[in-house]
């Protein structure tokens, strides 16, 4: 005689169920091990990259980035304790290529172009290398720079921070002026009142919704640098006499 089949059983049928849910695509549960724990690995590395670059930030002080005392007075009065990680990338890079300006050609020209998400200090990182070349030369650049803007003829800010909107552009105007009377502050402490004196209301904002003739007359005192939206730059351009670009530097070739 033949051997009889054993009848299936309801724990048989319930353990070829969990294979198939645990393998819904026909393979073993275990290839599906490697490929779980690669994706585990790589999250485990990318959790290593975070918490090695915020020991890195940590770390890290303005004054080792190359700013000078007053500013590091403003960023603490801001509270901010240490650098962000894009503020350690581009403070470094910022003050380098602000030597340009002064005729320093050595330094090998850049634009700089950082990228970075919303509250993670990208606005410290521009406004503080430029409030410290305001704050130790003012808002001249190198001596023939500096002539030929004469001669043009052009009165206008050493600087322009563009910011899409109106209230991004006076969040950033706050800060400006929040972080150069700090610094003007400290530098006042210090007995260099004029090195206060550079920076101390150096900023105005040009946005729409405020009477365009009181920010002719804020012009008129000449700051050195201006907080813009788009729009309400190029009436300034169009409509206020003398005012022009011609003075904002960027970088001068040799």
């Amino acid at each position: 005689m033949g051997q009889q089949k054993r009848p299936r059983s309801s724990a048989d049928s319930n353990a070829a169920a969990a294979a198939a849910a645990a393998a819904p695509d026909g393979s073993s549960s275990s290839s599906s091990a490697p490929e779980a724990q690669a994706a585990s690995q790589q999250q485990q590395q990318q959790q290593d990259g975070a918490a090695a670059a915020g020991a890195g930030a940590a770390a890290a002080t303005f004054a080792s980035l190359g700013l000078c005392r007053e500013i590091c007075a403003a960023a603490a009065a801001a509270k901010w304790e240490h650098p962000t990680a894009v503020q350690q990338q581009v403070i470094p890079l910022a003050l380098q290529q602000l030597q340009r300006l002064r005729g320093v050609h050595t330094v090998e020209q850049h634009d700089v172009i950082a990228v970075a998400s919303t509250g993670s200090g990208k606005t410290g990182a521009f406004v503080l290398p430029l409030l410290q070349h305001l704050l130790q030369h003012g808002s001249s650049s190198s001596s023939s720079s500096s002539s030929s803007s004469s001669s043009s003829g052009g009165s206008g800010p050493f600087a322009v921070i563009l910011e899409p909107t109106r209230e991004l552009a006076l969040q950033v105007f706050d800060w400006v002026q929040s972080l150069a009377a700090a610094a003007a502050a400290a530098a006042a402490a210090a007995a260099a009142a004029a090195a206060a004196a550079a920076i101390r209301g150096c900023c105005c904002a040009l946005v729409g919704g405020v009477d365009f003739n009181l920010q002719t007359l804020t012009l008129a005192k000449k700051p050195s640098v201006a907080v813009c939206t788009p729009g309400r730059l190029r009436d300034h351009l169009h409509r206020t006499k003398g005012f022009s670009l011609k003075s904002c530097r960027s970088n001068p070739k040799p």
